[in-house]
Formats: structure tokens, C-alpha cells, sequence
């Protein structure tokens, strides 16, 4: 969580932007990869904002302005969608054609090491990659300049060992920070004695270990919820929902009379109501 969603991509930024390069390198000469600078930069943030109407509901942290938000809280979530998700066309405006040929390569391989299935030809792929990438970078960004010895981070050189781990240690989705911070959050909400909230803790982790294993061994137990109004099931455990008004709103008064004369005329009312109908909408 922390090398794919914060270290890699605050340290990609930071030389794209060159909030340290030159300043410490103590070099007056603009290098080819700083491209994030002056109005590119407001421009690229305003751009990533405008993302955010054509993400998926299910992204529920979108990446906000990085040029203006980048040091106020910038989450790992929303690294994680603005680098590995909408980064391949939003840095292709930008970075010279062999940069961004050498981002695809970090790409491909981050994407493929935290799928939920990897097969063993994935992870050749995803390690070749990954390999490559940090062998250029030491060639296309720090040059073998020591003025530039602060570009190569530790982080450059732990993403080469990321598919060899997963062959050692499992896939990411079980073991990245997200899966462990999403159980301890949903197992704090169910402590209630406070007076002696560990022991309370340590049995709501026994007891949900258990209902888990009864689940594993008889999946009857768990089955699976019904189909929301509307919904298409397209296969792969993935439905398809109808567009809805999240709350109620109040209709105009045009529309609130032709309902009440309807429902009066179906029966469903017996005199006409005070005050306009509130409905929700449906697709």
C-alpha cells in the first residue's frame, strides 16, 4: 500500500515537478523529465479533477486537484486512481514519448501484482517489467550523475522485488495495508465494553473467525443477497444497477396535481393532501 500508493508516486512527482532537482543537484540546466511545472502543472491538476464525473461510484476516494490539494491529506486511494489508473493518459500529455514508454513499463507491472489472480506468465511479465523499469530509471533520471544520487530512493528499488514477493508471500489483496486497516476498523465497531475493550476485541476476532470458517464449510450459510430493483446480473459476480435519486426531492406543483388527480381517481387517496408529493426517481 504504502511503496505502490505513496512512496513511488510522491517521488515520480516530485522530479516531474522538480521541487528538489536542481535546488540540491545545484544545477541552473532544465532536464528533459521535469514537465510538471508553471501552468502544465494547474492545467494537469484541473484535468485529474475532471475525472472525477466519469469514475465508477464504486471509487469512493476519486483523486481531488493534486496541484492544489497534493500536500492537504492527499490519500493513498486517491494515488492509487490518479497514478495506476488515469495516470497512462494523463502523463502522456506531458512526459516526452520514452518517459512515458518507461512509466507503461511501472504500470503494467504495479497492475498486475495487485490483481485478485495472477498466473505464473503474469508474474514473469510483471517481474521483467518491473526490472526494467528500475534499471531505466537509473539511466534516464539519475544518469549515473551523482548530483542526481537523491533521485534513486529506496522505493525505486523495492518495486523490482515486487513480483518475486508475491510468488513468496501471497498476493497483494491479502496482504497489503488496505485488507488489515479495513478489519480493524470493522472489528472496533463492534467493541461495547469499554471497560475492558481488549478482551472485547480479542473474542469479536474469535467469533468472527469463526463464523467465517463455518461459511468456508458450508456456503449455504452465506448466500447471496437479492437483486436490487431493476439490476441486470451480467455475470461474474458483477450486477448491473439502474440510475436512482439518492434522496427524496419535492415535485413542482404542475406534477404534484396530476399525481394527486391520479391517485384520487385510482382510489388509492381519499382527499387531496396538504402540501406537494415527495418521490424519488428511478431510471
Amino acid at each position: 500500500m504504502h511503496l505502490i500508493c505513496l512512496n513511488i508516486p510522491q517521488h515520480l512527482l516530485e522530479i516531474w515537478q522538480d521541487n528538489r532537482g536542481r535546488t540540491r543537484g545545484n544545477c541552473n540546466t532544465r532536464w528533459e523529465f521535469v514537465v510538471l511545472d508553471g501552468d502544465t502543472w494547474e492545467d494537469h491538476g484541473a484535468l485529474v479533477a475532471s475525472m472525477h464525473q466519469h469514475l465508477p461510484g464504486s471509487f469512493n476516494r476519486p483523486p481531488r486537484n493534486p496541484a492544489e490539494k497534493i500536500n492537504s491529506g492527499y490519500k493513498a486511494a486517491e494515488f492509487l486512481i490518479y497514478i495506476w489508473v488515469l495516470g497512462l493518459a494523463l502523463f502522456q500529455l506531458v512526459l516526452l514519448h520514452h518517459l512515458w514508454n518507461h512509466f507503461c513499463k511501472l504500470v503494467c507491472g504495479v497492475r498486475i501484482i495487485s490483481q485478485r489472480s495472477i498466473t505464473p506468465e503474469d508474474l514473469e511479465q510483471a517481474n521483467q517489467m518491473l526490472i526494467e523499469w528500475e534499471m531505466e530509471f537509473e539511466q534516464r533520471y539519475y544518469g549515473r550523475n551523482f548530483r542526481r544520487l537523491h533521485f534513486v530512493r529506496p522505493c525505486v528499488h523495492a518495486i523490482a522485488h515486487g513480483a518475486r514477493e508475491t510468488v513468496r508471500c501471497g498476493l497483494l489483496n491479502l496482504l497489503a495495508q488496505w485488507a488489515l486497516e479495513n478489519t480493524i476498523g470493522n472489528i472496533k465497531h463492534e467493541v461495547h465494553l469499554y471497560s475492558n475493550p481488549f478482551i472485547n476485541l480479542a473474542e469479536h476476532g474469535v467469533l468472527r473467525a469463526q463464523v467465517n470458517a463455518l461459511k468456508a464449510i458450508i456456503p449455504s450459510l452465506d448466500p447471496q443477497p437479492k437483486p436490487r430493483r431493476g439490476s441486470l446480473n451480467i455475470g461474474n459476480g458483477y450486477m448491473l444497477l439502474c440510475a436512482y435519486d439518492r434522496y427524496m426531492h419535492e415535485v413542482p406543483d404542475i406534477e404534484d396535481v396530476a399525481i394527486q388527480t391520479y391517485l384520487l381517481g385510482a382510489g388509492h387517496i381519499t382527499a387531496q393532501r396538504v402540501g406537494n408529493f415527495q418521490v424519488q426517481k428511478w431510471a
